[in-house]
């Protein structure tokens, strides 16, 4: 299942200078000096064919500035706490076609699947931008 980048929700408004959605992406330029949380809403199917899905991994594809690294991934199951997978201590800046994250143990989905993109932006502001194109998951019916 995917979603459109036109999708994206930033956490905290007061920190972007500026949200752009276009037919290709969203580019968010975001303030300098702070850092934000953006998130996805995946559509997502729970049971199939009388089975619970399991989760296998998210994708999630973007570009950014050299001074707007991606520096975390979480992926949730509805308000359920705590994430069902964490991907920290990473710096991902550039073209990224095709980022897919695995979620430990392949858990069975019960809600809806949450990702959330922590993005640190520097003190550039010609570089604090992130494209966000399109979020994914990948489901198992094992």
């Amino acid at each position: 299942m995917w979603i459109h980048g036109t999708s994206v929700q930033p956490e905290w408004l007061d920190r972007i200078e500026s949200i752009t959605r276009q037919g290709l992406h969203t580019r968010i330029v975001c303030k300098p000096d702070t850092y934000n949380w953006f998130h996805f809403a995946i559509t997502t199917p729970v049971i199939l064919s009388d089975k619970r899905l399991k989760l296998d991994s998210i994708i999630v594809t973007f570009k950014t500035g050299e001074q707007a690294p991606v520096t975390a991934v979480h992926v949730r199951d509805g308000g359920k706490d705590p994430p069902i997978a964490v991907h920290e201590d990473i710096s991902l800046v550039g073209d990224h076609p095709f980022e897919r994250f695995g979620v430990p143990g392949q858990p069975e989905v019960f809600f809806g699947i949450g990702i959330a993109l922590r993005v640190d932006s520097q003190s550039d502001p010609t570089q604090n931008w992130i494209e966000f194109s399109s979020a994914g998951a990948d489901f198992l019916d094992i």
